[in-house]
């Protein structure tokens, strides 16, 4: 039982039960990069259970892929996605860096779906 974005699991009882979506395993990978939540298993509600993703793209997100993210958009020429990814790497403000990263998270993330779609 898997898909390109891995198993949806029950969170209580640790048993799959079919294939994830891309949006469940989206719900998963936020979790698990949100600075809050339960950000170690990446566990969601819906309709008050609880469920996690098992497998797929790699959900998390760390240093190394923002800066390969800079080396792209640098590559790439785009300049706002590479500042953006200084200021996420960087030592600046709290609130200003958090927002980087997260805006960076996304395009990983959002990268590592379409991939998942067309595998």
């Amino acid at each position: 039982m898997s898909s390109s974005f891995g198993t949806l699991t029950d969170y209580d009882t640790g048993q799959p039960i079919r294939p994830a979506t891309a949006a469940e395993w989206r719900g998963t990978a936020d979790k698990l990069n949100s600075r809050t939540g339960d950000s170690y298993t990446g566990a969601w509600s819906d309709d008050g259970s609880h469920f996690y993703v098992d497998g797929g793209p790699e959900p998390r997100v760390n240093t190394r892929d923002i800066v390969d993210l800079r080396v792209e958009a640098m590559h790439a020429g785009d300049e706002a996605q590479e500042r953006l990814c200084v200021t996420a790497l960087g030592d600046f403000d709290d609130d200003k860096m958090d927002e980087a990263r997260g805006k960076c998270v996304a395009v990983i993330l959002d990268t590592r779906m379409r991939v998942a779609e067309d595998a």
